[in-house]
């Protein structure tokens, strides 16, 4: 996991959410009493903003439909249907703030198998 830098600490007020492109995901960092929370920056209903919701707590409400997310673990509260969004690691180093991104690596090696005689087994 690489740990990519998003700004000083002191930029995130207690109560208040920061925007970023982190390694190309929209990431939501949020201060709750001095610990950082980061989440996908996109609300499961409609893809609204998170960062510009109104934190209460460990939730954010999105301002578009009010459904409440935990910024501790990305899971929807209400409506309580299962659904969430990703969360990231979050460290501060020397004041500034820094967001774990997971480099996802597919393996393409062994592709034997795509071929025009056997794409019609992967359709409906």
């Amino acid at each position: 996991m690489e740990f990519h830098p998003v700004c000083k600490f002191s930029d995130i007020g207690l109560g208040e959410a920061k925007a970023a492109v982190v390694a190309g995901h929209s990431v939501a960092i949020f201060n709750v009493r001095g610990k950082l929370y980061a989440i996908e920056n996109i609300c499961p209903h409609m893809a609204a903003p998170l960062d510009d919701g109104s934190l209460d707590g460990t939730k954010v409400t999105c301002r578009l439909h009010f459904w409440e997310i935990d910024v501790t673990s990305g899971k929807c509260v209400e409506p309580d249907n299962g659904r969430c969004v990703a969360t990231f690691p979050v460290k501060v180093e020397r004041g500034t703030i820094k967001v774990g991104i997971e480099e996802i690596k597919a393996d393409v090696s062994d592709v034997s198998d795509v071929s025009d005689e056997n794409f019609d087994k992967f359709l409906p």
